[in-house]
């Protein structure tokens, strides 16, 4: 009797019989990376906290922000300097187009052309360092507010208002973040029995030591004589949950 008879048959069985509400507990271990750690990548003063331990957000969710006065005026700084850089650039291609005129009329000499393409390719230069410097200053004060890269639990938030952050060798870890989904997932092996209770996108309980969680099944593989079963757990996993622990899933008799 081949795999997939023997699968359809079991899930009949379980279709057909009866329901008693019970439970049987069989063992697993949790995978994957708990935690992300996360910090900005400039120096500076933070000036606003918006989360806590245990706040759920959302991909995109400010958490904190760093003084923002300076960097502010660091942007339009740098955008008036990339404005005037551009008159500088335009005027110099307009003085280089009206030395090509009077040069091909030959009322300019070769010398005097050649300065003005100079002139010309050096106001181009500092036009698009101009613009370079702007687009750094745009930069970090978007890198000053940090955000949630994807929805989760914190953690732990290691900053608060007034704390001086500063990253001279490496960007410190401001707020630790769990992972909504895929950030700690659920591992077992179970046999034929359990095959019918084993549809991808079913929700599993899944406890350890008192503590429980939601698992939604997200991948199911045969190996062996049995099949391999992985669960994403939701953000609202008890907190000291971490990879290599042993836990239990509670599937259906």
């Amino acid at each position: 009797m081949n795999r997939n008879f023997a699968l359809a048959t079991i899930l009949l069985t379980a279709l057909l019989a009866p329901t008693t509400g019970l439970a049987a507990d069989h063992p697993a271990r949790l995978v994957g990376a708990t935690e992300q750690s996360l910090g900005v990548p400039l120096s500076g003063v933070i000036t606003e906290v918006h989360v806590a331990p245990g706040d759920r957000v959302k991909a995109g969710e400010e958490l904190l922000r760093l003084e923002q006065s300076g960097l502010a005026a660091g942007v339009a700084a740098t955008r008036a300097r990339m404005e005037a850089a551009k008159l500088a650039r335009d005027e110099a291609r307009r003085e280089q187009e009206r030395a090509q005129t009077l040069f091909d009329r030959t009322e300019l000499s070769e010398h005097d052309l050649q300065i003005a393409i100079n002139e010309a390719s050096a106001a181009e230069a500092s036009y698009r360092e101009a613009v370079a410097a702007h687009e750094r200053a745009r930069l970090d004060r978007a890198y000053s507010r940090l955000q949630a890269p994807v929805a989760g639990t914190v953690l732990a938030v290691e900053a608060h208002p007034g704390m001086a952050v500063s990253n001279r060798d490496r960007v410190r870890t401001l707020v630790r973040l769990r992972p909504a989904d895929g950030g700690l997932a659920a591992v077992a092996r179970v046999g034929d029995d359990h095959a019918g209770d084993l549809a991808e996108g079913a929700t599993v309980p899944v406890t350890r030591a008192g503590s429980r969680a939601e698992g939604v099944i997200r991948r199911v593989e045969t190996v062996g004589d049995g099949w391999r079963v992985r669960l994403a757990l939701s953000g609202d996993a008890p907190e000291d949950w971490r990879p290599g622990q042993a836990v239990t899933l509670e599937l259906p008799e």
